[in-house]
């Protein structure tokens, strides 16, 4: 009993501030304990966040993409020549077996999520080929080994463009008009002599009379 006697005489001698704080310290605590509670069952929102993929642009350099391409050039006994480095564009000429410049195409088209072949030209010797980093691309596979087969085969088609009329043109004996195709050929201009024809790796220029 002394002893309570004691705390209770000692509580009454403190300073009002030091009494509402023992007060309501223990109410304090309990509001802390109910908000950790009420957090936990928060539910999270797990929705994604919407990208606009048009404005992400590559982190890597464009020399440092160089360097990555000649590294792996030389790794395969590929050899680059007429490089040329435009702002978000590469373009350079590969010599080497066909399989190995398969698999240069192979390496550039899958380097990242920014590369993308713009256009390539595969003869018996070199391989050229132009390839632009200028924004996120969703990937279209290129049937590569579809386009090889076909170069291996050999067969140049011949397109015999034998008249104009207009916008039409009269090749290998079937009226064409502007943007009709022809096999894998697009007809992209019909002038008064010529017409130019093209698909994603090669153009053709047809002169009347002249065979391509």
């Amino acid at each position: 009993m002394q002893h309570l006697k004691y705390i209770e005489n000692s509580f009454e001698l403190l300073p009002l501030r030091v009494k509402v704080v023992i007060y309501l310290f223990p109410f304090t605590i309990l509001c802390l304990i109910y908000l950790y509670f009420l957090e936990i069952k928060r539910p999270i929102d797990r929705t994604p966040s919407l990208v606009n993929i048009e404005k992400i642009q590559m982190k890597v350099k464009l020399i440092d993409v160089l360097k990555d391409i000649e590294n792996f050039a030389f790794k395969n006994e590929i050899y680059l020549n007429k490089i040329t480095k435009g702002d978000s564009s590469l373009d350079f000429i590969a010599n080497s077996d066909l399989k190995k410049r398969l698999s240069l195409l192979i390496y550039l088209e899958k380097y990242n999520s920014f590369s993308k072949i713009k256009s390539f030209q595969m003869s018996d010797e070199n391989l050229k080929v132009s390839i632009d980093f200028k924004k996120f691309y969703k990937k279209e596979e290129i049937d590569l080994i579809k386009e090889l087969e076909k170069f291996k085969e050999k067969k140049k088609q011949v397109y015999n463009l034998k008249a104009i009329i207009g916008q039409k043109a009269f090749i290998n004996n079937k009226w064409f008009s502007l943007n009709d195709k022809i096999e894998r050929f697009e007809i992209k201009k019909i002038n008064k002599t010529n017409v130019l024809m093209e698909n994603k790796f090669k153009k053709i220029s047809l002169n009347l009379q002249e065979k391509n």
